[in-house]
């Protein structure tokens, strides 16, 4: 465990580390989006074709990339938190504050995931297919973005079972130092 990684190491099956890894891999997927794109724009601008379509493709793994970063974001501490008023409560209140957070975080982690998953069954049973040249099969990129936002969901429900049983506790520092605003890394 390096000194910055959270304290999440007792997940099952290191989530945090597949989680790592599914956010190094979307970054990997996201520059080669860039490329992809940049020859595209220059063999079409040298030649006056479009050889790779690149918008409809970088679209799908734009979606892909991100909903597999959810989950690492959400165990590292990435996502975007107000705390203006959080740092003048006590410890416990923030808990509160970090708990009530992390609640609605797995709402939103599910319903996501529940909506996605319904767009590729869809696609699926439809057999929708994009409406470019490609006719890319709809299921397949949808099918994709929904295994991450699944795998963001179980993030989520893993990080909550694992805080509410440091609640029940009254492990507040631990709580804190798992899913609560770092105030040394916040812009003032």
């Amino acid at each position: 465990m390096t000194p910055d990684e959270p304290t999440m190491t007792g997940n099952p099956g290191g989530v945090f580390r597949i989680s790592r890894a599914f956010a190094l891999l979307g970054g990997l997927v996201m520059l080669g989006s860039a490329a992809l794109v940049s020859l595209d724009v220059i063999v079409r601008n040298l030649f006056s074709i479009v050889p790779f379509r690149s918008f409809e493709l970088t679209t799908y793994a734009f979606a892909a990339a991100m909903a597999f970063s959810f989950g690492y974001a959400l165990l590292d501490r990435k996502h975007i938190r107000i705390d203006a008023i959080y740092r003048m409560f006590p410890l416990w209140v923030q808990t509160v504050f970090d708990v009530v957070n992390l609640l609605l975080m797995l709402l939103l982690a599910l319903a996501l995931a529940y909506h996605g998953t319904i767009a590729a069954i869809s696609s699926w049973e439809i057999g929708a297919s994009s409406t470019s040249s490609l006719a890319v099969p709809l299921v397949i990129p949808q099918g994709v973005w929904a295994a991450g936002l699944l795998w963001f969901a179980f993030c989520a429900l893993a990080l909550t079972v694992r805080v509410l049983g440091d609640l029940v506790r009254r492990k507040f520092a631990r709580i804190h130092a798992e899913i609560g605003i770092d105030l040394d890394q916040t812009e003032i």
